[in-house]
């Protein structure tokens, strides 16, 4: 039977997703008619983190995780800093909702902290 996620690893979800609407509007990165846009692309981030496709698709390479779709659509949608949050939201969505205890391990917070990085190296290769 599947546990419910810890409640303040939700709450701090909820705060970095709203991060990841309303910081790019501040910096001017999406124009502002694209912010539902931006939201329906935080969420699937964010629920994407309850589908088993990512541990299959770390040991089995023909799988295609979803957090890999939805960094590579923000990417050609809004561009490359947008694409970091966006790829930073889905790694803490996984790293916040799937611990066990509610405290995520080292070798997931480390993973968190890769993926926005080779988010932001794929968006500047992008660009040239």
């Amino acid at each position: 039977m599947r546990k419910l996620p810890f409640p303040p690893g939700v709450a701090a979800l909820a705060a970095i997703s709203a991060a990841t609407v309303f910081l790019p509007q501040l910096a001017g990165w999406p124009r502002a008619d694209r912010t539902v846009e931006l939201f329906a692309l935080t969420l699937a981030a964010a629920l994407s983190a309850f589908l088993r496709v990512e541990a299959s698709a770390a040991r089995d390479r023909t799988i295609m995780a979803p957090s890999f779709v939805l960094t590579f659509v923000a990417l050609l949608m809004f561009g490359p800093h947008v694409a970091t949050l966006v790829a930073a939201m889905s790694a803490l969505s996984l790293v916040l909702l799937r611990s066990d205890d509610g405290y995520p391990t080292a070798q997931s917070l480390i993973a968190a902290a890769i993926t926005p990085l080779a988010a932001q190296g794929a968006g500047l290769t992008f660009q040239a």
